[in-house]
């Protein structure tokens, strides 16, 4: 039985000096981290163990292949770009904005309650928002992954209990709307429920790492993700040959090798090539594995700056969610050939586990 939505934890407002808030949560986090790591490595260990013998918990039934006989439809709306948003939270302090060109804007949503929103990601549709929450050194009721329909108001929570690699949810919707892909309970799975939580599958690619910032083909074949994902494949100046991006089917099969020393895929709307973190900038690559990046290729041929692309709704554009140092931080945005790079704000996009992934909201076009 499916219960019924609760009242949403997000509540619309005007925040106080959010960037104060923030550095002063993470300071205390920071402190609270290196008092609780130990315990928390053994909180996750038992979390692990204890999925490993219930299942998913809360009396859910555990996952199962996907059936053969679904498929999923591509969308059919035609879509224009709504508003550009990041996560700045920690410890519970901050929320989720919106960014333009004339830097952070004004706060969409707070989630009360819940102690590190780590992932957004909106519906097709723009209507709901996916989160994934976590907490550090313990667990919360609010630890999971949470659906939220924006003009409702209502939160209906998909999945708690502690997760493994840090509370890797990473969740990434189907162009239909119906399946979010998340971050599975076992190295090389991906896991897939549907936003109303009556069914759950499981992919399994039989790669041997970790896999996360999962991405759809349009058609809804196939799903790009990386793997090896954590803190070495999170700066782009540490990315090595562990850290790569994959694509395969649904069923977990005909896995693709994209890249190494790469992370963060985005699939382009149009479905011609599929976006990724390197080194020196962004690369461009096939759904076949033939590197698409405009320009010279001399070097590390690369457009836009090192960090982290997420497409506009329309394809047209690329947003880079660029964790550098100095001047050349913030969030950048360009064509989707790589010219007319403008740097909207010199803040990123941050979450108590470390950058957080840009997510553009996407909204119906009009006429």
């Amino acid at each position: 039985m499916i219960a019924p939505p609760k009242p949403s934890p997000l509540v619309v407002d005007a925040p106080q000096d959010p960037e104060a808030l923030i550095e002063e949560a993470r300071r205390r986090t920071q402190r609270r981290r290196r008092r609780n790591s130990s315990a928390a490595g053994l909180l996750l260990c038992v979390g692990a163990l204890v999925l490993s013998i219930h299942g998913w918990g809360g009396g859910r039934p555990s996952p199962s292949p996907p059936p053969r006989g679904v498929t999923i439809a591509a969308h059919p709306t035609v879509i224009a770009n709504g508003p550009l948003t990041l996560i700045r939270q920690a410890n519970g302090r901050g929320g989720i904005y919106t960014v333009g060109r004339h830097g952070l804007g004004r706060l969409v949503a707070r989630c009360r309650g819940c102690p590190e929103v780590e992932y957004i990601a909106w519906s097709p549709d723009g209507s709901r928002m996916a989160l994934g929450v976590n907490s550090y050194g313990g667990t919360t009721s609010a630890d999971g992954l949470h659906v939220i329909d924006v003009a409702s108001g209502h939160d209906r929570q998909l999945t708690g209990g502690p997760q493994r690699a840090g509370g890797m949810y990473s969740p990434a919707w189907s162009p239909d709307g119906r399946w979010i892909a998340y971050t599975g309970d076992r190295p090389g799975t991906v896991a897939l429920i549907t936003v109303d939580g009556s069914q759950r599958a499981t992919v399994d690619t039989h790669l041997k790492s970790d896999l996360g910032w999962f991405t759809w083909s349009p058609d809804g074949t196939r799903i790009a993700f990386e793997a090896g994902i954590g803190a070495a494949c999170s700066d782009p100046g540490s990315l090595g040959p562990a850290c790569a991006v994959y694509e395969a089917r649904l069923d977990g099969s005909d896995v693709r090798l994209l890249a190494r020393h790469a992370a963060s895929p985005a699939w382009s709307p149009r479905g011609t090539v599929i976006a990724y973190e390197a080194r020196c900038g962004i690369r461009l690559v096939t759904p076949a594995g033939v590197d698409a990046t405009p320009g010279p290729h001399g070097g590390c041929a690369h457009i836009g700056v090192p960090g982290q692309p997420v497409f506009s709704p329309d394809g047209r554009k690329i947003a880079v969610n660029a964790p550098l140092h100095g001047a050349r931080r913030g969030v950048y945005v360009m064509n989707a050939d790589g010219s007319g790079l403008a740097r909207l704000t010199g803040v990123t996009g941050h979450s108590d586990f470390g950058v957080a992934r840009l997510a553009w909201q996407p909204v119906a076009a009009s006429g």
